[in-house]
C-alpha cells in the first residue's frame, strides 16, 4: 500500500486521508486533520458572511419599506458587524495572533518562569 517514504491513500466511512505505514499499522498524518479544521473553519465563516448579507440586505430592504427617512438597519450593521470582524479575525489570522503558536510559546515562557523561580 504505501512506505514510511510514500502516504498511502486510506478510505475511511466519513473520509478520506493520509497515511503511513509503520509497523503493520497506519498513521494518520496530522497536517491532514489540520488542513480539515482549517477548511471546516473558513466554511464557517464563509456561511456567516452570506447570512450577514442576505439577513442585512432584508432588513435595509425593510428599512427603506417602511421608514427611508431615518436609517435604522445600520445599528444592527454595525453590531453583526462587530462579531463577522472578531469571526474573520479568529479564521484568517489564525496562526499568527493568539492562535496556537502563540499558545505553545506562552507556555514555554511561563514554564521557564516557574522553573527559574523553584
Amino acid at each position: 500500500m504505501g512506505s514510511p517514504e510514500q502516504p498511502a491513500i486510506v478510505t475511511h466511512s466519513s473520509h478520506t486521508s493520509l497515511a503511513y505505514e509503520q509497523g503493520g499499522t497506519f498513521m494518520t498524518d496530522p497536517r491532514v486533520e489540520q488542513a480539515r479544521k482549517r477548511v471546516r473553519d473558513l466554511r464557517g465563516f464563509y456561511v456567516h458572511v452570506a447570512i450577514y448579507v442576505v439577513v442585512i440586505g432584508g432588513i435595509a430592504l425593510i428599512n427603506w419599506v417602511t421608514n427611508p427617512s431615518y436609517w435604522w438597519v445600520v445599528w444592527p450593521m454595525i453590531g453583526w458587524g462587530i462579531g463577522l470582524g472578531a469571526h474573520a479575525v479568529s479564521v484568517l489570522f489564525e496562526g499568527s495572533f493568539l492562535g496556537p503558536e502563540w499558545e505553545e510559546r506562552k507556555t514555554r515562557e511561563l514554564l521557564e518562569r516557574g522553573t527559574r523561580q523553584s
